[in-house]
């Protein structure tokens, strides 16, 4: 199995929405108790942590690469895509100075 550059964006989407959705107050109806990330040992929270703000990185990074060395293959402009797609709410509540 190849990697693709936009799996990294993809692992961190989904743990923003499992944390999301168990952590800050937002009860997803029928949510598994398996999948409840909030009660979790502090090293594996700062792991999945990792993964939430590294996966965007590393696959805008590697997009912009990728674009770079070959410009045909389009998993380097679903990358970035995501990638703009999960900083961009962050760049919007810090540009109006919600934070």
């Amino acid at each position: 199995m190849k990697v693709k550059s936009y799996y990294p964006v993809l692992a961190s989407w989904i743990i923003t929405l499992l944390f999301c959705g168990t952590n800050m107050g937002v009860r997803f109806y029928g949510f598994p108790k398996w999948m409840d990330l909030s009660n979790l040992s502090e090293l594996a929270t700062v792991f999945f942590g990792l993964i939430i703000l590294g996966g965007p990185i590393l696959s805008l990074l590697w997009g912009v690469g990728g674009l770079i060395e070959n410009k045909e293959k389009k998993d380097f402009i679903i990358a970035l895509v995501l990638s703009v797609l999960w900083f961009l709410p962050f760049l919007i509540v810090f540009a109006l100075g919600l934070s």
